[in-house]
């Protein structure tokens, strides 16, 4: 792979960055009919090459202090739960791989997004406000 890539919606259709780079990943095998085809020298592990890479890429095309972990740089991140079915046997180096490659986006436990933990342990801030609230909206359209 030569070049930048960055990922985003499509159309607000999907807004899950590991599915859009299983995609592409995908639609390479179909095209050269192998595996492991963004694969690197530098990387060998395909899920982190792609994961670094978008990270780092999407950073430049945002032109924000983002895409890595350094003194400066915004505090995004997401924490991977060990102990989830999907992560099992998984090391640091194969972590990346499993959250694209096998599922393990449900392995996704906490998120920070600007320094602030916006999920923890598998719950959104807002869950209980944002579910009264639909609640109440679907009870609404029910009624009219």
């Amino acid at each position: 792979m030569n070049g930048r890539l960055c990922v985003g919606s499509d159309s607000q259709s999907t807004v899950n960055p590991a599915e859009e780079l299983r995609w592409l990943e995908y639609q390479q095998r179909l095209r050269k009919r192998r595996r492991g085809v963004l694969a690197a020298k530098s990387e060998s592990h395909v899920g982190t090459r792609l994961w670094r890479e978008a990270a780092q890429s999407g950073a430049r095309a945002l032109g924000q202090p983002v895409g890595s972990i350094a003194v400066g740089c915004r505090a995004d991140w997401l924490v991977l739960d060990a102990e989830h079915p999907s992560m099992a046997g998984a090391s640091t180096d194969t972590a990346l791989d499993r959250l694209l490659f096998a599922g393990a986006d449900k392995a996704i436990r906490d998120v920070m997004v600007g320094g602030q933990w916006v999920i923890r342990d598998r719950r959104h801030s807002a869950d209980e406000r944002l579910w009264a609230d639909f609640g109440r909206i679907m009870n609404n359209l029910s009624a009219g």
